[in-house]
């Protein structure tokens, strides 16, 4: 039984393996041939990638490795040129247009498959341009057969692919659909291209540029009457009045008696003192006047608050005259992406660049242009359409620094594609070529009797069309394309690596400079705000001096100043003076206090001298006893003595009223020392008084002032 179930099994087994094997053979012959066309891709693939690492091993170098020497054959590379300004440029056709007599807009019109001249269609001359010219040179070393094309060739499936004309979307499809192996012009590497094809090594980087025309701003207004602050920072004018207060606080803490700047009242801990510094520390800084000092801890916090008002000064004189010197840039209708949103103004810009957009709020403000044609953001700029624009440095420079393009725009506004580039949907739009080389007016010194009629009229007399135009920097805005060629995926090594050489030899930025920088300099006049933002020395290039610049002045003034407190600290600490009551000099004659008639008739009271041979024991007496008294016992005697001299001085104020003040003038100035050094004594022997005793100095230094002598 069980040689019986082992016999069944058996057979099973094989009768499924050998279906399997049947299967496999089975397979047909069409998937055959698609299995072995892939394989062969694959092995060619491998094969180009290993020829093209054996020729970056000798230096990056290809040449004539699309050249077979033996059969004296040339691999084939269908090239489409587009045609731009100093980009791709073909001399030979636009010299043979000239020839013909054609006066065409478009010159020799090598994208019109009608009005293309002959020499359109030959490689070798297409060497101008500075992208043209280094591949044109690249590809011809490789030893390949070029077949020129131009935009004129994209076929009806190709732009129906990318739905429109414009070579710049059509051209990719024409390479996805195998009729084009390279296509040369300034494409960006964007992500929607490169799912289609591959792309070459970067030749540049666009960097994205925001722009917006300058509004005109007169030469004085209330805005001026700040730019006397200008030469700092705001952190530094903050920083200098936290300077004056520390220097206030530090010459009240050490001012314990008082001196030409801090009077009695004023002195430490008065509150009043730091007013008082406050006022002196400014006055030292607008007009030079200093501290007075009389010890060595209040010149050590002079001397760093010298050293910060020379410092100070200085760099405040020299930056003020450049910017009173110096005219500023004119300021933009926005200032940044934030300011559109926050204004709900609005941006013109292509689609690629608008989806890269990261500032909140900004994809609401977008305009897009027509067709993605970079020529007509500048346009619709021009017309106020939008308040700014985001366009590509290398457009930038022709457009608006050179004003060197030539373009064209539909302005018919009925039109789907109204201030759109290339073309016109309907037949009776009109299309209109706007040629910035033409559009100088009133600038030069042979055009300056032409009235501003004379200018074309998309120009602004009596400037350019765009020098009105100045550039924006927004950290915000940070974006930027490669521009690099879309190739066929077998070319694409070969291109690469002789960009790559180029670069490294420096022959492709020779190209660079050459075929775009040099060939278009600024071209906007003196005084326009583009001029004005391309030159330096003129604009906003006097910077105000911020933290860093001053940081040493502040760090060496407050250390000085800090060591002037910290010998006040242990002067007052390991050196404490023992001050005991000054013994008092020999005064004048006192004054008696009790009032007598004149003549024996009672009338005004009058003061009188007490003889020299009266004890001087009295006035001592007085003077010595509030040394052993508490200090309230000590207090109600001066405030006693101070009733009785202002009792005195109503008496001889009287007196004086009646015209006979002759009699009194020793004895006032008599009275008005011997007070003085009264108070003089106590105020050091105390170091305080009360308010009577202030009154009584008041009143004692206005007797002493005598006008009349």
């Amino acid at each position: 039984m069980q040689m019986r179930t082992w016999t069944v099994l058996t057979c099973v087994l094989a009768v499924c393996l050998f279906t399997n094997i049947g299967n496999a053979f089975a397979m047909s012959h069409e998937e055959q041939n698609v299995l072995d066309a892939h394989n062969f891709k694959l092995l060619r693939k491998a094969h180009v990638r290993e020829h093209l690492l054996t020729g970056r091993r000798a230096g990056f170098a290809c040449d004539g490795c699309l050249f077979n020497a033996t059969t004296g054959q040339r691999q084939t590379i269908r090239v489409m040129f587009i045609d731009g300004k100093d980009v791709v440029e073909n001399a030979a056709a636009e010299q043979a247009a000239r020839d013909d007599g054609a006066k065409h807009s478009c010159g020799s019109c090598c994208g019109d498959p009608v009005l293309a001249q002959p020499a359109c269609f030959v490689a070798a001359n297409w060497g101008g341009g500075w992208i043209s010219k280094p591949v044109v040179r690249i590809l011809q070393n490789t030893g390949a057969s070029l077949v020129a094309l131009t935009s004129a060739n994209i076929s009806a499936q190709a732009a129906a692919m990318s739905g429109s004309t414009n070579p710049y979307g059509a051209c990719p499809y024409e390479i996805l659909l195998g009729s084009v192996d390279v296509c040369l012009g300034d494409f960006w590497e964007t992500e929607e291209r490169r799912n289609l094809v591959a792309f070459t090594t970067p030749l540049d980087v666009n960097s994205m540029k925001l722009i917006t025309t300058a509004v005109e701003s007169s030469d004085f207004g209330p805005n001026r009457l700040f730019d006397i602050f200008l030469p700092f920072t705001a952190t530094v004018w903050g920083t200098m009045m936290g300077m004056f207060c520390f220097t206030a606080v530090l010459m009240w803490i050490v001012s314990v008696e008082e001196n030409e700047d801090f009077s009695f009242a004023e002195t430490f801990p008065q509150p009043r003192g730091l007013v008082k510094g406050f006022w002196v520390a400014m006055m030292g800084y607008l007009a030079g006047n200093q501290f007075a000092t009389d010890k060595w801890s209040a010149r050590l916090i002079v001397l760093g608050f010298s050293f910060f008002l020379a410092i100070s000064i200085a760099s405040y004189t020299a930056n003020l005259a450049s910017f009173m010197v110096l005219k500023p840039r004119a300021a933009g209708a926005v200032e940044s992406l934030n300011d559109i949103v926050k204004r709900t103004k609005k941006v013109c810009t292509i689609d690629s660049i608008s989806d890269m957009l990261t500032v909140p709020g900004i994809r609401e403000r977008v305009v897009e242009a027509p067709n993605g044609f970079m020529g007509s953001l500048f346009e619709q700029l021009h017309m106020g359409h939008c308040d700014a624009a985001i366009v590509g440095k290398m457009e930038y420079r022709l457009y608006v620094q050179a004003e060197s393009m030539q373009y064209d725009i539909c302005t018919t506004e009925s039109d789907p594609n109204y201030a759109g580039g290339w073309f016109c949907f309907e037949e009776e739009s009109t299309l209109t070529r706007f040629d910035l080389t033409k559009c100088q007016c009133g600038t030069e010194p042979a055009m300056q009797e032409l009235p501003s009629t004379g200018c074309p009229s998309h120009c602004i007399a009596p400037t350019s069309k765009f020098c009105n135009v100045i550039e924006l920097f927004d950290p915000a805005l940070d974006v930027a394309f490669n521009y690099a060629l879309p190739v066929s995926d077998w070319v694409e090594p070969y291109i690469s690596a002789g960009i790559l050489a180029a670069k490294m030899s420096g022959q492709f930025q020779n190209d660079v400079n050459s075929e775009l920088l040099d060939a278009n300099p600024p071209s906007c006049p003196e005084g326009t705000p583009q001029y004005s933002s391309n030159n330096p020395g003129s604009g906003d290039d006097a910077m105000a001096l911020g933290l860093d610049s001053m940081a040493g002045t502040f760090v060496f003034s407050a250390a000085l100043m800090l060591l002037g407190l910290l010998l006040h600290i242990v002067q007052a600490l390991v050196l404490p003076r023992t001050i005991q009551p000054e013994e008092e000099p020999g005064h004048d004659a006192p004054l008696d206090t009790h009032p007598t008639g004149s003549e024996g008739q009672e009338g005004p009271a009058e003061t009188r001298v007490a003889s020299e041979s009266e004890p001087e024991g009295s006035i001592k007496a007085q003077s010595e006893e509030p040394s052993s008294q508490p200090l309230e016992a000590r207090m109600g005697t001066l405030e006693a003595r101070l009733g009785g001299i202002e009792q005195n001085l109503a008496r001889l104020v009287a007196a004086l009223g009646e015209g006979r003040g002759g009699s009194f003038t020793d004895k006032r100035g008599s009275f008005a020392r011997r007070h003085g050094e009264s108070r003089g004594s106590f105020r050091k022997g105390q170091g305080q008084g009360s308010g009577s005793q202030r009154q009584g100095e008041w009143m004692g230094g206005f007797l002493s002032f005598q006008p009349w002598r």
